[in-house]
């Protein structure tokens, strides 16, 4: 069997960052924005017109952070993540999810991990 190769993409830098469209009653029209940069928004009436809008909104915002010296935020598909977290609860919320994962026969971690993505 033969091993399909891929070229690699070249991207932008807008391209590596994370979005948001939704359907805005209020406004009525799809309102698109970037997760790692909260204070951008752009709007359109499809959901791929609000897409394009701000991605082109964020090029240029980028564009201008770097112009004036300012902290890029790290794309989220950039970032390295441990897999590791640390959880604060209650110790009364500890023992009754101690409790369902052993009903669950699964450990603590996984029932957690289940319930997150669920």
């Amino acid at each position: 069997m033969k091993t399909q190769k891929f070229e690699k993409v070249s991207m932008n830098p807008e391209d590596y960052y994370a979005y948001n469209v939704m359907w805005s009653e209020e406004d009525d029209c799809f309102i698109a924005s970037v997760l790692e940069i909260p204070n951008i928004k752009a709007h359109g009436d499809s959901h791929e017109d609000a897409m394009r809008e701000i991605k082109t909104v964020t090029a240029f915002t980028l564009r201008l952070m770097k112009d004036e010296g300012e902290v890029i935020p790290e794309p989220l598909s950039k970032k390295n993540y441990s897999g590791k977290f640390t959880l604060r609860m209650s110790k009364e919320t500890h023992k009754k999810l101690v409790i369902e994962s052993t009903i669950a026969g699964v450990s603590l971690n996984s029932f957690i991990i289940n319930k997150a993505i669920s």
